[in-house]
């Protein structure tokens, strides 16, 4: 299995742990590491980002499995990453816009099925 660090610094982001081949294993791992940059690479323990979808300007979305649910399906995760050339206000910003889009997530989601459902909201 791949994982996929989310730092945005990191020179080597792609992590490839072979031990990971059954739902067994990726239900029961302990937490791993990014080997260029030793980040944590399961998101709250629960979520193994596998890919990069995309990044704007305030974060990046990633594809991740959900290790927690009965079927491992695989759901988006998006993290906040604002540009470094914003200032304290302007992140501040940044962050009260990132966090009014999962509220509406979480309002809309199950109401409308061109709207992805929020089913977990992890603050930076």
């Amino acid at each position: 299995m791949e994982i996929i660090c989310t730092r945005p610094s990191c020179v080597k982001p792609l992590n490839s742990f072979p031990d990971l081949d059954t739902e067994a294993k990726i239900r029961t791992v302990e937490q791993r590491y990014c080997s260029a940059c030793g980040m944590p690479l399961l998101l709250a323990d629960r979520y193994l980002p596998s890919k990069l979808l995309g990044q704007g300007g305030f974060g990046a979305a990633f594809l991740a499995c959900d290790r927690y649910k009965p079927k491992l399906p695989l759901c988006v995760v998006k993290q906040f990453k604002p540009s470094n050339d914003l200032d304290a206000h302007e992140r501040a910003i940044a962050q009260e816009l990132f966090e009014r889009e999962a509220v509406v997530l979480e309002e809309l989601g199950q109401k409308h099925p061109q709207i992805p459902n929020l089913y977990a909201f992890l603050r930076p």
